[in-house]
């Protein structure tokens, strides 16, 4: 249910805001175990929500008849995040950003939590990209979770999977690529790897992406800059504007730039919509799909798994 009310900030919202940083905020991955590395991947983890067993079983179906052994992370659901944190991890619009596109706001109101979307245009408050779900905040928080795990473990490498995936091919064949994109563009070159070219939709046809989305803080207007899809050599490609963060393989040297990014920014578009907007951020991809997304596999982004939202 939606319903439009006014926002009122009061003095002490607005300082806790200004104040919180969106590490506050990740969560800590206790009794992490070893045997979850694959050749020079220093550690595997898997994105499972608690109440998605099933799903986990299925992913481990299909990867570890590989060797590989995946970590399981308990993701972060954002539908029983509190209206505060809400609040903090989010965007925080400031009149010397771009104004004047459509955004969503987080609102609570006699005790029950409601969702405004307005034009963004009020200093102060935090706005998401336009319908932004609670289960997409969750995944986004999921991520960056793992990315400040494994910056702070010192690993070099890291795959990070979804419990959504397909196996197409031997997974062993992303170790070599990893060696390909090395030797043809220098370790110190490439942040973010995908294992699968582009997105899969329903009918099997890729999802593609051309240019960039709406982002107050961050200049999106030149559309050539982020709809790169140049061939490096027969397996690899530098991409960067798309859809879908089913697996991705991180560098050290990209998980500190989209954790300084984000610490900076805060959350306003999906995951999927936002890491090729990080400064300096160099990707590539598979041109033909190792591990891509699983046809018609259950997601709870837009699925409010909870009766009612956490109060503040």
């Amino acid at each position: 249910m939606i319903k439009f009310v006014p926002i009122l900030l009061s003095v002490f919202c607005s300082f806790s805001i200004l104040h919180a940083k969106i590490s506050d905020h990740y969560k800590k991955i206790e009794n992490k175990t070893e045997g979850h590395s694959y050749g020079c991947i220093d550690f595997v983890y898997l994105i499972n929500l608690d109440h998605r067993p099933e799903k986990y079983l299925q992913t481990l179906e299909e990867i570890q008849g590989y060797g590989v052994t995946p970590f399981r992370f308990s993701a972060v659901n954002g539908w029983v995040l509190t209206h505060s944190a809400i609040q903090e991890i989010g965007m925080q619009y400031k009149h010397s950003m771009r104004g004047g596109g459509m955004g969503s706001v987080y609102v609570w109101d006699d005790g029950k939590e409601y969702v405004n979307h307005e034009l963004i245009r009020r200093e102060g408050v935090t706005y998401f990209c336009h319908c932004m779900s609670r289960g997409a905040i969750g995944c986004f928080m999921s991520h960056l979770s793992i990315l400040k795990d494994a910056y702070d473990s010192g690993y070099e490498i890291i795959w990070i999977i979804e419990d959504d995936i397909e196996v197409k091919r031997d997974p062993s064949l992303l170790l070599s690529y990893i060696q390909e994109l090395d030797s043809v563009v220098g370790r110190e070159n490439w942040d973010l790897f995908y294992t699968d070219r582009d997105y899969l939709a329903h009918s099997g046809e890729y999802v593609l992406s051309s240019g960039t989305d709406y982002r107050p803080d961050v200049e999106t207007r030149d559309q050539k800059k982020f709809d790169i899809d140049e061939k490096i050599s027969h397996n690899l490609r530098q991409t960067s504007s798309r859809f879908g963060t089913t697996s991705m393989i991180w560098t050290r040297s990209g998980m500190k730039k989209y954790l300084d990014y984000n610490e900076e920014h805060g959350i306003f578009l999906p995951i999927d919509m936002d890491v090729h907007l990080t400064p300096g951020i160099k990707i590539y991809s598979v041109i033909e799909n190792v591990v891509t997304n699983r046809l018609n596999a259950l997601s709870d982004i837009g699925l409010n798994i909870v009766a009612e939202p956490i109060n503040p």
